[in-house]
């Protein structure tokens, strides 16, 4: 016991890494006419059968000025075709919302209309995004910290939670795919299945030696729980070269780190055992 103590201050101690465990936001920015439009459904990652909230932002292209009350409307469109058009209200914080329950999971188009007031001309936009089933279940990692080194093997833990308790749930099995990206998340290289290891209920933990550098997408399926790789957000990690820091991506934005006490616990007794 004495060793895991130690062992676990030490981990305390060390300073965290730049986050590498991520989720891949869908938010875009646009460039249209005097405007530069930032727009992102949200929550992020969005669900079916749940209130989602387009978002955007608008400043004006030549100078970044943010401009707090513009005319703005936006159209959606989805499966089984799906449409609404819903008007934008300034919120005073400088961001515009229209929230919309969407009603099934699939590949949805937001078209964003704004007035210039001062020529009265309307510049639209458009983007599309995924939403995704509304399986109770949420996936998010313990660690978000985690560094991924090209050649070193790298323990990831996940924790599976209620997404309305957000207490830690047991699917009762799960089964995890790495995908080898591209930075743009266009063009696929790879995959594998990866067995992961059960530590407590709801948390589970991968040893993976990622062999090149890059973008990965980690994907996530139960049998038990009924869900498949394509009905869970995906996360991603930059595997990195020793010494390399990963590239930052605008839209990109890190799920809120929960700290490293299963991963530093993992250590510890590790460290023990080697005694």
């Amino acid at each position: 016991m004495k060793h895991v103590a130690i062992a676990l201050a030490l981990l305390a101690l060390a300073p965290l890494a730049s986050a590498h465990v991520e989720s891949y936001t869908q938010s875009r920015s646009m460039a249209v006419g005097p405007f530069l439009i930032y727009f992102e459904p949200r929550p992020t990652p969005p669900f079916a059968q749940s209130t989602v909230s387009m978002v955007a932002q608008f400043s004006d292209n030549n100078t970044g000025t943010l401009l707090r009350d513009v005319p703005s409307r936006v159209q959606v469109e989805g499966p089984d075709g799906y449409a609404e058009e819903k008007t934008m209200a300034p919120d005073g914080t400088g961001y515009h919302i229209a929230s919309l329950v969407l009603p099934a999971a699939g590949n949805y188009t937001a078209r964003v209309h704004v007035t210039d007031r001062s020529s009265g001309q309307e510049y639209s936009a458009q983007t599309d995004f995924e939403v995704f089933p509304n399986i109770p279940f949420r996936i998010r990692p313990v660690d978000s910290e985690a560094d991924a080194i090209v050649g070193v093997r790298t323990p990831l833990a996940f924790e599976v939670i209620d997404p309305t308790t957000f207490a830690r749930k047991d699917p009762g099995d799960l089964r995890v795919r790495i995908e080898h990206w591209s930075e743009d998340h266009t063009e696929f290289r790879g995959a594998e299945e990866v067995s992961p290891t059960r530590l407590s209920p709801g948390v589970w933990r991968i040893d993976h030696v990622f062999r090149s550098s890059g973008m990965y997408h980690i994907r996530f399926a139960s049998d038990a729980g009924g869900f498949n790789y394509a009905d869970v957000p995906l996360l991603h990690v930059y595997a990195t070269a020793a010494g390399t820091p990963p590239p930052q991506e605008g839209n990109d934005t890190p799920w809120p780190t929960l700290g490293a006490v299963a991963v530093a616990l993992l250590a510890a007794l590790l460290l023990t055992r080697k005694r």
